[in-house]
């Protein structure tokens, strides 16, 4: 049963975004952005935080970014995932984690966006993509996947997007850079 509701993450907010972020051992199946790194990623403009709040309290939130560049075209970021509730199993049909990416798929289409980036420890990528398929919000089908890259542990990335989707720091493991585009989609279309 549904409780919550989904919404962009009022300023009001922020503490609570950072201590659910801050309380977080491991996101994407990797060790978490440092706070320092964190604070200094959170002052970028385009970032959206998209929340599943439950009687007026931030359960989970997803942070989104938008882009635009000659080589990739437009496309938006998932930078984070961060929720109260993730324990040992992870689950899109879980309302506070599964609408709040729904969600964030509305919000970049509804602006024009149709492909996105982000990382995954490679060795959760499997599970990851048997639980996205598996999904109930809708949208499993529409994006076809691709996976770019895999960045090994404790290296940094040739390409800057990469680096930021690690969240500009070296990670313990190897991180996998994926890609999803809306099937049908020219990312380079729109930059005529």
């Amino acid at each position: 049963m549904i409780t919550g509701h989904v919404q962009i993450v009022p300023d009001v907010y922020n503490d609570y975004c950072n201590a659910i972020m801050l309380s977080q051992t491991r996101i994407g199946g990797t060790k978490p952005t440092s706070p320092i790194k964190f604070r200094e990623i959170q002052n970028a403009s385009s970032i959206i935080k998209i929340g599943y709040f439950e009687s007026n309290d931030l359960i989970s939130w997803i942070e989104i970014s938008f882009h635009q560049s000659i080589m990739r075209g437009k496309f938006w970021a998932i930078s984070g995932l961060y929720s109260t509730r993730i324990g040992q199993v992870f689950s899109f049909n879980r309302p506070e984690i599964g609408l709040t990416i729904k969600h964030a798929f509305e919000v970049a289409e509804k602006q024009g966006y149709f492909q996105y980036f982000y990382c995954i420890s490679e060795k959760l990528e499997r599970v990851y993509e048997r639980q996205w398929k598996k999904n109930q919000w809708g949208f499993n089908n529409r994006y076809d996947l691709i996976t770019l890259d895999v960045v090994p542990a404790n290296t940094k990335p040739t390409y800057e997007l990469y680096w930021r989707l690690m969240g500009q720091e070296l990670k313990p493991d190897n991180i996998a850079i994926k890609s999803r585009i809306l099937k049908g989609y020219d990312p380079f279309k729109t930059l005529q």
